[in-house]
């Protein structure tokens, strides 16, 4: 299986071109075959919706721990505020950010925030007053306009003033309004913040809070005051209206806090007078507190913060040009809020963000999901997810595996494939429903569900509420660096589920055992897998062109180095190898990420007739394709020394030696080296902090040696101590067992 021409895939700032799919009338025939697709799910009745929730990071400061590993920073905020307002511009005009409240963790005092863009589907828009027309700007709670900063006429953020003017608005009396002390300060101390009483009903109704054990206290923490209000002592005092509207000076502007409210028309409203009472007073806010979820009176979708990355929470689609339209916008919202879906390593690699980048398959209500109306569908695709391996691996980020943010069922627990046929057989039987069927067999191997590839958190049975809407959550699944990329990958899964809508279930599963972190690591044994997944699809009328994942596949497995001679050349190529934990720390997930795996392969004429050495060990190449003619192995290796990691006795491999030598002796036809750090020893100061000091990097790692002396290579050259389980797989780890043997 030849690789890509080199013409086809170059460099464009942090990722691939995309390739063939860059053609106006190459996309016009993914587009006629994603339409094609949308005819089968309607003819079928599927009503099929799909989400995402891609991840980014920022172009431009590539060195800070929180775009690397840490959730939370004031400029993470920033940047979530400029992508949501660009998005806000062409998804959700006359809309609103509100910085929410968003998913707590263990371990972290507060839960994080989550900017929440939120607009009404009728089309009326909340923004109101001179904001609507940009007198004074917008940041934050007026999207449209934020970034053009505070007008001349601003009048200084006065928290105290501005709530007066709102309940003058509301028909509410001003003495309501009452100071905020923080609990370290004391009332002697300024006011944080004023809060407005205030309850449901119509009209508007308050009441004065009066605290006979003193000052009104927040609550200790970080977060907006409306969150931090001492609730328990409000209600202890026989107060009953513990919603509030919360003001307080943030970062030089006037943060507005809003309380929740059952109805979201409640919400509209309220929304609307808090911006008509900043046109008044020119007195620009930022917009905090609750939102009300998406649904038929309100529409909304979610910037939030992740260790190292922002997620977007995507509005879903039922129709390929809606989303078509949806994804293109995203990509282009994120260049212009400077924000990346690539991140360079210390090597210059060029890796997605590490994110991950999930979709969401259900319907457009918990009751109209296609994983309820036919749970068949759902069994019929785990069965064919389990049996391809490449729909697990090909499209997903760095980390794989048992311990991975997505293991595949047979990467969890011991029998586990077993008990799935048993779960899949139950479930076309229609003896039970999918969540029950499925949630204790989908795990990893802790038994956590949320991190299995098919993930059905969000499916959940059917008699619980709240957020539970009928989704399937597919994680095995990286941002791609382009929109048409990433909308290539959308349409292979909406045309996977368009056949399998109805298409047979393998009677068995694949027992893949050792295989699969074996042959199934490496990119050409994927590629072919990958291409019998197209096959099956173009038997039943749908047909992907192969070209158009090349570049894809140049992303997901880069070429490391090319040499050659006459009639044989040496090709490595990045290759897989799984997360596997560390004992004593594996509630913590840490992982052993400095064994690597490259793709050795042979091609050219000569190719059958010649061999390979690593680091003077013969290596054994195995027929990659069915025809096996394309010869291959994976090489595993320590790349760099962890503080802590597996065989701590074992130094780097560095660098990789790669020989060519003819099968009947000779001297060496091609020699080279591929280094694992810099090639003069000195580690890199820093990550690469743009594509092209990246690519420098990748190119300086890869060396074309001297020839060696002959009887110098015999001398060292000794075969490596296979694992009789994983033939495609020369490890450089088992020459200690070399050295027991001696």
């Amino acid at each position: 299986m030849s690789g890509p021409p080199a013409a086809r895939v170059a460099e464009r700032g942090s990722g691939p071109v995309e390739g063939v799919l860059a053609d106006a009338g190459v996309w016009e025939e993914v587009r006629r075959l994603a339409r094609a697709v949308d005819a089968r799910l309607e003819a079928a009745g599927a009503r099929l919706t799909i989400g995402w929730e891609p991840t980014f990071v920022s172009a431009s400061d590539r060195q800070s721990r929180h775009w690397w590993v840490e959730p939370l920073a004031p400029e993470k905020l920033v940047a979530a505020r400029a992508l949501g307002r660009a998005l806000a511009r062409r998804w959700a005009p006359g809309g609103v950010l509100v910085e929410a409240r968003g998913k707590a963790y263990a371990g972290e005092a507060e839960p994080r925030w989550t900017l929440a863009c939120v607009w009404r589907r009728d089309g009326v828009a909340l923004r109101r007053g001179r904001t609507a027309h940009g007198a004074h700007g917008a940041h934050g709670g007026h999207v449209a306009h934020a970034g053009h900063g505070v007008a001349r006429d601003a009048a200084a953020p006065d928290p105290r003033r501005f709530l007066g003017t709102l309940a003058d608005r509301l028909g509410l009396p001003r003495y309501h309004v009452i100071p905020l002390f923080e609990a370290d300060a004391g009332a002697t101390g300024a006011p944080a913040g004023f809060v407005l009483p205030l309850g449901g009903g119509e009209p508007w109704r308050s009441e004065a809070w009066r605290l006979p054990e003193g000052p009104l206290t927040l609550q200790p923490g970080a977060a907006p005051a409306g969150f931090r209000l001492p609730r328990g002592r409000i209600a202890a005092t026989g107060h009953r209206l513990v919603r509030g509207v919360a003001a307080e000076v943030f970062g030089g502007r006037l943060r507005v806090c809003l309380p929740r409210t059952r109805d979201p028309r409640r919400w509209f409203a309220l929304v609307v007078a808090v911006e008509l009472t900043a046109s008044e007073l020119a007195m620009p806010v930022t917009l905090a507190g609750h939102a009300p979820r998406a649904g038929p009176l309100a529409g909304r979708f979610d910037v939030a913060p992740d260790p190292g990355v922002l997620e977007v929470n995507m509005p879903p689609a039922a129709t390929w040009d809606e989303w078509e339209a949806r994804v293109t916008d995203l990509y282009e919202a994120a260049a212009e809020a400077g924000l990346d879906t690539r991140r360079f390593l210390l090597d210059g690699r060029a890796v997605g963000t590490g994110g991950g980048g999930h979709l969401l398959l259900g319907g457009a209500s918990p009751g109209d999901s296609p994983f309820r109306r036919r749970p068949g569908v759902l069994a019929r695709m785990l069965a064919y997810w389990h049996d391809h391996p490449a729909l697990s691996y090909a499209f997903a980020g760095a980390g794989i595996g048992p311990y991975s943010q997505h293991p595949r069922a047979d990467e969890g627990r011991r029998g586990a494939v077993a008990e799935l046929e048993v779960a899949l057989a139950e479930l076309i039987a229609g003896r039970t429903e999918p969540h029950a069927a499925l949630r204790h067999v989908l795990v990893d191997p802790a038994g956590n569900a949320h991190r299995a590839e098919f993930c059905i958190d969000k499916l959940g049975p059917p008699m619980r509420k709240g957020g539970l809407g009928g989704l399937l959550e597919l994680r095995a699944f990286d941002t791609q660096p382009t929109a048409r990329l990433s909308l290539l990958v959308h349409l292979l899964v909406r045309a996977l589920f368009a056949w399998l809508w109805r298409a047979p279930r393998p009677a068995r599963l694949e027992r893949w055992g050792a295989r699969l972190h074996d042959a199934f690591m490496l990119p050409e044994v994927l590629r072919a897998d990958l291409d019998a997944v197209l096959a099956d699809l173009a038997a039943a009328g749908l047909h992907f062109d192969p070209a158009w994942f090349e570049p894809l596949w140049e992303a997901r497995f880069p070429v490391l180095g090319r040499a050659g001679a006459e009639g044989v050349g040496l090709e490595l190529r990045a290759a897989l190898e799984p997360w596997i934990a560390l004992g004593e720390v594996a509630a913590s997930r840490l992982v052993d990420s400095s064994i690597e795996r490259l793709q050795v392969r042979l091609v050219g004429p000569r190719a059958p007739a010649c061999t390979v050495r690593c680091n003077g060990h013969p290596l054994a190449l195995r027929g990659l394709d069915q025809a096996g003619r394309d010869r291959g192995l994976g090489v595993r290796y320590r790349a760099w020394e962890p503080f802590d990691g597996l065989h701590p006795g074992i130094a780097p491999h560095a660098p990789l030696a790669f020989e060519v030598i003819e099968a009947d002796g000779g001297p060496p036809l091609v020699h080279c080296h591929y280094h694992t750090r810099a090639p003069d020893g000195v580690d890199y100061p820093c990550y690469p902090p743009d594509a092209e000091e990246a690519a420098r990097r990748r190119a300086a790692r890869f060396t074309r040696a001297p020839q060696r002396d002959p009887d110098d290579v015999a001398r060292t050259a000794r075969p490596l101590p296979t694992a009789p389980e994983h033939p495609f797989t020369a490890d450089l780890c088992r020459a200690a067992l070399e050295r027991m043997e001696r």
